[in-house]
């Protein structure tokens, strides 16, 4: 499994050619953490044929902390801003 987040991160990296580095967080990385610092995730994510050259610059971020509810909680407090109406 681990194979498999490490080649589709490497594919949307190229996709969006994330030069500042990529972020994997949610559950799956909390229970593949072990898995993920291991060097073959690395070199699932840089086996990338003719882009190989470009992942081996991308640095990877794994995010380990609740962000993602912590980012909603913001964004379910900030107020409403009603959509321009045009007719």
């Amino acid at each position: 499994m681990v194979s498999i987040l490490a080649g589709e991160a490497g594919n949307l990296a190229v996709k969006f050619l994330a030069t500042g580095g990529g972020y994997i967080a949610g559950g799956v990385v909390l229970h593949t953490l072990r898995a993920i610092e291991q060097p073959a995730f690395m070199q699932g994510f840089k086996r990338k044929g003719r882009f190989a050259e470009l992942t081996e610059r991308i640095p990877v971020h794994v995010v380990v902390t609740p962000a993602g509810p912590a980012g909603a909680a913001v964004y379910g407090l900030e107020p409403s801003i009603p959509e321009p109406v045009f007719s």
